[in-house]
């Protein structure tokens, strides 16, 4: 459960008098996880629901309206969060059919993928799945058009900072897992990031950024005082055009029997990612030039890059300091301890 006491991106914005509203797709972020701290409106499906794109949009500017007429004149906080490109893999026609491959049953494809059953998935089985994501991804950016317009005609964008990303991306057996969470090569990793700001020109960013940074990113252009407990940095610099280098570290957590401990350092096009698990590999190391070998298919002697390593172990020593906070749970009924089980994500 997210800890009572942290402080959220909606909280900082509700402090300084933003009307703050949540309409979110994904079935885990729930008020009684605590993802509504901060949200005057917060909607969310029930445990293991899903929501999809057009009944999010429709909805969330159906209770924006409403907000709106409460708190006529309010700066606004919105958060919308899709869950359409995720498994299980089920785009609405006519997305469905937009990359279709033929090839086996699509059901029975998901099935599988939901029951962790990855090791009996053909890779016809996989060429189905991929096709099936793409439809979602497509189905997703005709949702996030509709939702522009609605804001549009609305004029909330005429003044809007409008950030869109994404928590996670999606393996195909590029590094032979699926889904996500497995391993932090860039098919999970990399994600999109889009930021349109008044004032601010449009350009491409090479340097590598983390999610982390968007809470002092939102917070340095709306010219508000940054967040002591906030992690990462505000990205402004970069969207004026300086480039600042920096360390971008992800880990990655053992929580079944298909994850693996892992932690990734990225600085200057070149990552760096160990990964642990004692009945598979034991220290094992992996170096990348990320702009030579974006695949990640050609790993580099680890032994060349020994002032990487000690970056990575100086990050997450610091890390693991910082992570040493009290945390809180929330009270599950048995049902959904059951759901939450098959799916791997309790014990």
């Amino acid at each position: 459960k997210v800890p009572s006491d942290a402080v959220t991106l909606a909280e900082a914005l509700h402090r300084h008098g933003y009307v703050t509203a949540g309409f979110c797709g994904n079935d885990r972020l729930t008020a009684q996880l605590g993802f509504a701290q901060g949200f005057d409106v917060w909607l969310a499906p029930q445990l293991l629901r899903k929501i999809d794109g057009s009944h999010l949009t429709r909805k969330s500017v159906q209770a924006l309206d409403r907000l709106r007429r409460a708190r006529p004149g309010a700066p606004l906080f919105l958060y919308v969060h899709y869950m359409d490109p995720h498994s299980p893999y089920e785009p609405p026609p006519p997305y469905r059919a937009r990359f279709a491959r033929p090839g086996p049953d699509a059901a029975a494809a998901n099935a599988k993928v939901q029951h962790w059953d990855w090791g009996s998935i053909s890779e016809a089985e996989v060429d189905v799945l991929s096709s099936l994501y793409d439809g979602e991804v497509a189905y997703v950016d005709a949702a996030l058009a509709h939702l522009f317009a609605e804001l549009a005609a609305r004029r909330i964008l005429d003044e809007a900072v409008v950030i869109v990303t994404a928590d996670h991306g999606e393996e195909f057996r590029e590094h032979g897992f699926l889904s996500h969470g497995a391993n932090l090569y860039n098919t999970t990793l990399h994600v999109p990031a889009m930021m349109l700001a008044p004032g601010y020109a449009a350009r491409s960013v090479a340097d590598g950024v983390s999610l982390l940074d968007l809470g002092p990113t939102v917070l340095d252009l709306l010219h508000l005082p940054p967040e002591p407990t906030f992690e990462g940095r505000s990205l402004v610099p970069m969207l004026a055009g300086r480039s600042e280098p920096r360390d971008v570290l992800a880990e990655l957590a053992k929580s079944n029997v298909l994850t693996q401990h892992a932690s990734a350092l990225v600085r200057d096009g070149v990552k760096v990612m160990a990964r642990r698990q004692p009945q598979w590999m034991v220290g094992r190391v992996e170096v990348y030039d990320l702009a030579h070998d974006p695949g990640e298919t050609s790993p580099l002697p680890s032994e060349r890059f020994p002032a990487l390593l000690r970056r990575l172990r100086a990050q997450k020593s610091a890390l693991a300091t910082r992570a040493l906070l009290p945390g809180e749970r929330a009270p599950l009924d048995e049902e959904q301890r059951r759901k939450l089980r098959a799916l791997g994500y309790v014990n």
